[in-house]
């Protein structure tokens, strides 16, 4: 860590944010009265019979059903389906909460940095269970299997890590693997473009970024096939309070914060819009998930309007 000695240890982050995402697991992973659903949608990815976006969305059901195929033998299939997603879901919110602490630390305090990770722990579960307070059933149908969501910001956050240190072979191969979760990989190349010089390397580089991800995206889906369209109806009502709930009035503070934050920090934040108009244009804008991607570019404006990036960050 940089910047002033303090007593956040690897340990003590580590017990904070495996402690922020416990409780928030433990809901998501057994407190579920849908657990059929979610048990047959990860089987119809695994079978390739997914509708259209789940399908492709390849990276955490074939990672996670060896682990539940060595486990079955010792109890059931379902059993096993609900445990290792426990610890998928504990790692994954402990991962994205680490992630965010360490990218804002690049123009933070730790403590500084360490608040707005906690901030999102704070808030994530509206995320999580989004829709439950519409009829008080705990998650929709529609939000009960969607693991994907909780790596986007991770890679987002990681990748954001790798442009700050030009680590740009580390980048490409991230850009892969993330478009193995899902199409949100594409904001990557167009945040590089953005907080780049602008120059021909640059261009080339993020046409190059791009290229990996369309070929990615684009084999996934010849290789598993065509799948059906499942058309949800879109709820104007539900948009509008989760968007509120999402980050509360840290848009404000987002919105405040924008001139004070460093340059590499505005520059990024310039892919907010064009990835809400993607959202809004293409995916089912009321759905909350497809916001989480956004956690590290919208936090550290928010955190510009309350402390001073350290020096030399700007």
């Amino acid at each position: 860590m940089t910047g002033a000695p303090s007593r956040l240890t690897f340990w003590v982050l580590a017990a904070i944010f495996v402690t922020a995402a416990a409780t928030n697991a433990n809901d998501y992973s057994f407190l579920v009265p849908r657990q059929d659903v979610r048990l047959a949608m990860h089987r119809a990815v695994i079978d390739r019979t997914a509708p259209a976006g789940a399908r492709y969305h390849v990276l955490v059901p074939y990672l996670t059903e060896p682990l539940v195929q060595l486990l079955s033998p010792r109890m059931t299939y379902e059993v096993a389906f609900r445990r290792v997603y426990a610890l998928y879901y504990l790692s994954a919110l402990t991962a994205l909460f680490a992630a965010l602490f360490w990218y804002l630390s690049l123009w933070f305090s730790d403590v500084q940095a360490l608040a707005g990770s906690l901030l999102v722990g704070s808030t994530i579960r509206i995320v999580l269970r989004q829709g439950e307070y519409l009829d008080l059933s705990s998650i929709p149908t529609s939000s009960v299997f969607s693991p994907w969501s909780l790596l986007e910001p991770i890679a987002v956050t990681a990748a954001l890590m790798l442009m700050v240190k030009d680590r740009r072979w580390l980048l490409a191969l991230l850009i892969a693997i993330a478009s193995l979760n899902s199409e949100a990989a594409l904001l990557l190349p167009a945040i590089y473009l953005l907080t780049r010089p602008a120059s021909r390397e640059t261009l080339l580089t993020g046409l190059g970024y791009a290229a990996i991800s369309g070929l990615v995206l684009i084999g996934l889906r010849a290789l598993l096939g065509a799948a059906p369209l499942v058309a949800e109806a879109p709820n104007l009502q539900t948009a509008a309070i989760n968007l509120v709930l999402y980050l509360g009035p840290v848009w404000l503070l987002a919105a405040f914060g924008t001139s004070l934050a460093p340059v590499f920090v505005r520059r990024a934040a310039l892919a907010i819009p064009l990835y809400l108009v993607a959202v809004i244009t293409i995916g089912p804008s009321w759905d909350l998930r497809l916001m989480t991607p956004l956690y590290p570019l919208v936090l550290p404006l928010a955190l510009s309007a309350l402390f001073v990036p350290r020096e030399g960050a700007r």
